[in-house]
């Protein structure tokens, strides 16, 4: 009879805390050579789980689904701009935003490698 295989430590990045946890460190370091975020949620959905307490921020959120949208900002309201977009089409500022969050999107999105250029 095998035994089962502990999980390393490598295995946590897979988890949704793990990936979530990443993010907020990247913005809060981010935060700190800022007087306020200029922050993209590219495909929003209905529910950001992003830890923003503690810094100034301003919070974009692109997604197809009108529904998701009227949610995050009727709602939870934590979207300052709401955009009903595509996001391998939609018109995003050069230059603008310092750190896009893209969680759990990209996989379901056929051209995703047209969705990171427009990141760029």
């Amino acid at each position: 009879m095998k035994k089962k295989k502990k999980l390393s430590k490598a295995s946590n990045l897979f988890s949704t805390r793990a990936a979530m946890d990443i993010a907020n460190k990247f913005i809060l370091q981010r935060a700190y050579s800022s007087d306020s975020l200029q922050i993209l949620e590219a495909g929003c959905g209905s529910g950001g789980r992003i830890n923003l307490n503690g810094i100034q921020w301003v919070l974009t959120g692109v997604d197809l689904d009108e529904n998701a949208l009227n949610f995050r900002v009727n709602h939870k309201k934590d979207l300052d701009v709401a955009i009903l977009a595509d996001l391998r089409t939609v018109s995003l500022n050069n230059d603008f935003y310092d750190v896009v969050i893209c969680n759990w999107v990209l996989e379901h999105v056929d051209g995703a490698e047209d969705v990171l250029k427009n990141f760029i």
